[in-house]
């Protein structure tokens, strides 16, 4: 026997209204007034996003109505013409700060192709000097080169059987 079978002996069935509302009361009593507009965030295009009390400089939430520091207003059109020189001014040095680090940018990145080309030309005269010094070797250039490492080696050998002659007869 199912489950739903079980409860179905229990409980009648319920047609119209009294079947959406098993309880019996109305659904739409839950249904209040209509709902309150959502919460907004506060619109912070022009990044204003403190205020600063034009009488003490204490920074402040956007949304805050007297400084914390001294009790001063910060809706007065004193304060907000305040506020907005203070904004205007750093809008115009982020402008400049922004041209500068594109400036700088320009720079690195002509700097960086600078930097490239004097290694490709770096390698390329490498590589020229390279295939120069493996060029045809004369006899003479081989012949002399074995006669200065023979000379090397034999000065090494002679320069260690020295030391240990010496270091015997100090003892």
């Amino acid at each position: 026997m199912a489950i739903k079978d079980r409860f179905e002996r229990l409980e009648p069935e319920r047609t119209g209204d009294a079947a959406q509302a098993r309880s019996g009361g109305q659904p739409e009593r839950f249904q209040g007034p209509e709902p309150e507009p959502a919460l907004r965030v506060l619109d912070l295009d022009e990044g204003q996003s403190f205020v600063r009390c034009a009488r003490c400089r204490h920074d402040h939430h956007a949304t805050t109505v007297r400084c914390t520091n001294c009790g001063a207003d910060l809706i007065t059109r004193a304060q907000r013409a305040f506020n907005e020189a203070l904004w205007k001014q750093r809008r115009e040095e982020s402008a400049v700060e922004e041209g500068e680090v594109e400036k700088a940018r320009r720079a690195r990145a002509q700097a960086d192709r600078d930097d490239a080309d004097a290694m490709r030309l770096r390698a390329t005269l490498e590589r020229d000097v390279a295939s120069h010094r493996r060029g045809p070797e004369s006899w003479e250039d081989v012949q002399s080169r074995w006669v200065v490492d023979a000379a090397t080696r034999a000065g090494r050998a002679i320069g260690g059987w020295l030391r240990r002659v010496l270091s015997r007869s100090r003892r």
